[in-house]
């Protein structure tokens, strides 16, 4: 019994250890399924002309179905408003997904 204890314990150490690893902010990198972040249009607009692209969207590794949500105009960009209105409904957060 004193055995599983103390592995018990090594193993919520060692979590406890690993946890800021997965906490870490979106960078527009390659990012983990359901880690929390706020879409932004600076980091996902490469080319810097007021929009994101389903080319820019892919090169962050994101979800196409998640552009497609983002997208409700269906124009085949993503606009600012359009990230805001994604970002408040989710309480400033999503849950990032990659392909």
């Amino acid at each position: 019994m004193k055995n599983q204890s103390k592995i018990m314990a090594l193993a919520m150490v060692t979590l406890l250890a690993a946890a800021p690893a997965f906490a870490a902010d979106y960078s527009g990198s390659s990012m983990k399924t359901g880690m929390k972040a706020s879409l932004s249009l600076t980091s996902l607009d490469k080319n810097k002309n007021g929009f994101v692209s389903r080319a820019e969207f892919r090169k962050a590794k994101l979800s196409p179905g998640l552009f497609k949500r983002i997208d409700k105009n269906r124009d085949g960009k993503i606009s600012q408003a359009e990230l805001d209105a994604y970002n408040n409904k989710n309480g400033g957060t999503n849950r990032v997904e990659t392909k």
